[in-house]
């Protein structure tokens, strides 16, 4: 009886985690449309995942690169998505997320596949420029997950959605690794990933909704009117400008997201050139490293982030603080020449990411109300393309003159990092009256709509 009572006590325990709790609710079929982008962003990350440890090593080898001119090509890309994100993310404020969300996926395939027509250093950073432009797909996809879901329910759903983003990029790594092992051609690896990410966007146009309604858009442009100067109490929210919703606490998150992804950025672009010549590791080796990160990535995203998330704005804070935390000891253990000490500094690493990615769009919805959700998380975003800007080009002129003095000064970023962490945690949270806790799911909204009887 004692060992009946206990199971189902265990089974509880486990039905009662937010992660579990999200997929039970992802899987209502009222829920179809946000089910549709997890799917979408599966199938997208899949394929990109493939080319990851095929595309350092195309320009390596079959371009002729060097480490600076690899630095150069990525912080283009970085420079794109930068003005792309804060573009579409502000665009999906007025116009809605599903047309640029698709806009996104159907861009990424296209340049995916381009990819392979490439033949030489300026093709190679055109391409990579164009790629960015669209600012990427994640930084919609959480905006239509935060437009779908309470804010108490947030990084349960977000959690999950980096969990199966990890999950994604593990299957791709492999399936990368299996088509170089199978003697597949670099350039054919690009366009079956293209494909990949056109049966997402196919898939999206026939099984998505818009997410943001229409009441919670708001224009271009500030509107004032002669009514609104008369009542400016009854004047509409949407029609305030964009950096109104500026506060300390959203600043320390975006201020944080650049010095994190600077970090990453700066140590990780000659990641490639690194374990060629420490390990003698090949784009084989490469993509079985990713695929171990990403089963920790996942289940660290899909069982530990959430419970940080059970705090709110603390808790997410707190993700944070031990991100940056777990950053800086990894920066002391990288440099040695040793697998097992490199396999540690890899595992403090993917703790770090795991658990700071999806706290950032979290954090950002805690700070700014619904009408700015696409302004704040494409800022977000812009700060983590600045320092994907800069980081490629410190790391290229830092690796030249030893791997220790790179490792310092990502570690003393990472310290700054913990420095606005704890600035997150500090700072009151937005009081709009779009954060409310008892906001319902998509599934209880569509049921007490007007339509939802018809």
């Amino acid at each position: 009886m004692s060992s009946c009572a206990d199971r189902e006590a265990k089974d509880d325990a486990v039905s009662s985690h937010p992660s579990w709790e999200a997929c039970k609710e992802l899987c209502k079929v009222e829920n179809g449309s946000l089910r549709a982008l997890y799917t979408m962003v599966v199938l997208e990350a899949t394929g990109f995942a493939m080319c990851i440890p095929v595309l350092a090593f195309f320009a390596i080898k079959e371009l002729g690169l060097s480490p600076s001119q690899l630095g150069i090509v990525a912080s283009a890309n970085a420079a794109s998505q930068l003005v792309g994100a804060s573009i579409c993310g502000r665009l999906s404020d007025s116009f809605g997320r599903r047309w640029l969300l698709l806009g996104s996926f159907i861009w990424s395939a296209l340049n995916i596949g381009a990819l392979s027509l490439t033949s030489n250093f300026t093709d190679f950073l055109i391409m990579r420029i164009f790629a960015g432009l669209s600012g990427g797909t994640t930084p919609l996809c959480q905006a239509f997950i935060m437009d779908s879901v309470g804010e108490s329910r947030r990084p349960a759903f977000l959690g999950l959605f980096g969990s199966l983003l990890a999950m994604a990029f593990m299957i791709g790594n492999c399936l990368g690794v299996c088509l170089i092992v199978l003697g597949l051609e670099r350039r054919s690896i690009f366009l079956v990933a293209a494909v990949f990410a056109l049966l997402a966007t196919l898939y999206g146009v026939i099984r998505t909704e818009e997410s943001l309604a229409p009441q919670n858009r708001r224009p271009l442009w500030p509107i004032k009117t002669s009514s609104d100067a008369e009542n400016p109490i009854s004047s509409p929210r949407a029609s305030t400008s964009d950096w109104e919703t500026v506060n300390t606490g959203l600043v320390c998150v975006w201020v944080a997201r650049f010095l994190q992804s600077f970090a990453f950025a700066t140590l990780f672009t000659n990641y490639a050139f690194f374990i060629h010549r420490v390990f003698g590791w090949s784009d084989f080796h490469f993509g079985v490293i990713m695929m171990f990160a990403g089963v920790i990535s996942a289940t660290l995203q899909f069982v530990v982030y959430p419970l940080f998330g059970l705090h709110g704005k603390k808790g997410s804070a707190a993700a944070c603080v031990v991100s940056s935390i777990s950053g800086a000891c990894a920066c002391l253990v990288f440099p040695l020449p040793v697998v097992v000490f490199h396999l540690l500094a890899i595992i403090l690493f993917v703790v770090s990411m795991a658990l700071f990615d999806p706290a950032v769009p979290v954090l950002v919805s805690i700070f700014v109300g619904r009408s700015h959700l696409g302004f704040g998380n494409g800022i977000a975003i812009a700060c983590r393309c600045a320092a994907s800007i800069l980081g490629p080009v410190t790391g290229g002129i830092l690796f030249e003159k030893g791997l220790d003095i790179i490792c310092w000064v990502v570690c003393g970023v990472y310290l700054l990092a913990l420095l606005t962490s704890v600035g997150i945690s500090l700072s009151p949270a937005c009081t709009d009256d779009d954060q409310m806790e008892s906001e319902p799911l998509l599934a209880d909204k569509m049921k007490t709509s007007p339509s939802a009887g018809k």
